[in-house]
Protein backbone atom coordinates (compact mmCIF):
# COMPACT_ATOMS: atom_id res chain seq x y z
CA UNK A 1 0.00 0.00 0.00
CA UNK A 2 1.38 3.34 -0.97
CA UNK A 3 2.46 5.95 2.18
CA UNK A 4 0.84 9.18 0.41
CA UNK A 5 -2.52 8.05 -0.52
CA UNK A 6 -4.94 4.96 1.40
CA UNK A 7 -5.98 2.30 -0.84
CA UNK A 8 -9.10 -0.06 0.09
CA UNK A 9 -8.83 -3.81 -0.21
CA UNK A 10 -9.27 -5.77 -3.12
CA UNK A 11 -12.88 -5.97 -4.58
CA UNK A 12 -12.38 -9.27 -5.39
CA UNK A 13 -10.28 -11.21 -3.01
CA UNK A 14 -10.43 -8.92 -0.10
CA UNK A 15 -6.52 -8.42 0.37
CA UNK A 16 -5.00 -5.81 1.61
CA UNK A 17 -1.35 -6.01 -0.52
CA UNK A 18 -2.26 -2.97 -2.87
CA UNK A 19 0.10 -1.17 -5.02
CA UNK A 20 0.31 2.13 -6.81
CA UNK A 21 2.66 1.65 -9.74
CA UNK A 22 3.69 5.16 -11.65
CA UNK A 23 5.91 3.74 -13.97
CA UNK A 24 4.35 6.69 -15.97
CA UNK A 25 2.79 9.45 -14.14
CA UNK A 26 0.06 10.02 -17.13
CA UNK A 27 -1.07 6.07 -16.66
CA UNK A 28 -0.62 4.78 -13.33
CA UNK A 29 -1.78 0.87 -12.20
CA UNK A 30 -3.27 0.43 -8.40
CA UNK A 31 -3.05 -3.42 -8.93
CA UNK A 32 -3.69 -6.21 -6.05
CA UNK A 33 -0.59 -8.37 -5.54
CA UNK A 34 -2.59 -11.74 -5.00
CA UNK A 35 -4.82 -11.90 -7.85
CA UNK A 36 -3.60 -9.97 -9.89
CA UNK A 37 -6.76 -7.21 -10.57
CA UNK A 38 -6.14 -3.85 -11.88
CA UNK A 39 -7.06 -0.60 -12.78
CA UNK A 40 -5.39 1.84 -15.11
CA UNK A 41 -6.37 5.44 -15.18
CA UNK A 42 -5.12 8.63 -17.13
CA UNK A 43 -4.08 11.49 -15.14
CA UNK A 44 -2.43 10.89 -12.32
CA UNK A 45 -1.96 8.64 -8.90
CA UNK A 46 -4.68 10.55 -7.46
CA UNK A 47 -7.29 9.90 -9.82
CA UNK A 48 -6.25 5.98 -9.96
CA UNK A 49 -6.85 5.98 -6.36
CA UNK A 50 -9.98 7.34 -6.51
CA UNK A 51 -11.01 4.97 -8.72
CA UNK A 52 -9.96 1.93 -6.95
CA UNK A 53 -11.56 3.04 -3.71
CA UNK A 54 -14.68 4.04 -5.70
CA UNK A 55 -17.58 1.38 -4.93
CA UNK A 56 -20.74 2.37 -4.93
CA UNK A 57 -22.57 -1.08 -5.36
CA UNK A 58 -20.78 -2.21 -2.57
CA UNK A 59 -21.10 0.98 -0.11
CA UNK A 60 -24.92 1.04 -0.81
CA UNK A 61 -24.58 -2.78 0.03
CA UNK A 62 -22.98 -2.31 3.49
CA UNK A 63 -25.01 0.81 3.78
CA UNK A 64 -28.27 -1.59 3.75
CA UNK A 65 -26.80 -4.50 5.67
CA UNK A 66 -25.94 -1.79 8.74
CA UNK A 67 -29.48 -1.07 8.66
CA UNK A 68 -31.12 -3.96 8.89
CA UNK A 69 -28.77 -5.43 11.37
CA UNK A 70 -30.30 -1.94 13.50
CA UNK A 71 -33.71 -3.27 12.38
CA UNK A 72 -33.08 -6.97 13.77
CA UNK A 73 -31.75 -5.38 17.03
CA UNK A 74 -34.57 -3.62 17.95
CA UNK A 75 -37.11 -6.89 16.73
CA UNK A 76 -35.19 -8.87 19.20
CA UNK A 77 -35.57 -6.42 21.92
CA UNK A 78 -39.02 -6.07 21.30
CA UNK A 79 -39.56 -10.06 21.25
CA UNK A 80 -37.75 -9.76 24.77
CA UNK A 81 -39.97 -7.31 26.00
CA UNK A 82 -42.88 -9.03 24.61
CA UNK A 83 -41.59 -12.63 26.44
CA UNK A 84 -41.24 -10.27 30.10
CA UNK A 85 -45.08 -9.56 29.56
CA UNK A 86 -46.28 -13.04 29.32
Amino acid sequence: MTDELKLRECPFCGSANIELDAYAESYPTVRCTCCDAKIEVRYGKKIAAEAWNTRPAEDALRAENARMKDLIGIARNLELGLRKDM
